[in-house]
């Protein structure tokens, strides 16, 4: 995961084997207020572990009042959201 300023660029897989130090890499990284910007673009796996990340930084943009976007979901990742009833939480921020 490549950070710039606020714009992340996710380059690894977001899985459960993954996200546990992905969060750990970047905890210290999360913007303070403004928006950011998660590219999920390059994600080559995605399971459940990557809903979880996405409902995490939900969680705390909210909790921060920071406007997030998501952009580069892949079609296969939205199915898999579907499936698990979260992507009517996850989808205003892909627009």
């Amino acid at each position: 995961m490549t950070n710039s300023r606020h714009n992340w660029q996710v380059e690894e897989s977001l899985t459960m084997t993954t996200v546990p130090d992905i969060l750990k890499q970047f905890a210290k990284r999360y913007p303070k207020r403004g928006s950011w910007v998660i590219d999920l673009s390059k994600v080559d796996q995605f399971d459940s572990a990557g809903v979880a990340f996405l409902l995490h930084c939900m969680r705390y943009a909210k909790q921060h009042q920071i406007q997030l976007s998501v952009h580069g979901i892949q079609v296969s990742d939205v199915d898999l959201m579907k499936a698990q009833g979260v992507w009517a939480l996850i989808e205003p921020l892909t627009h």
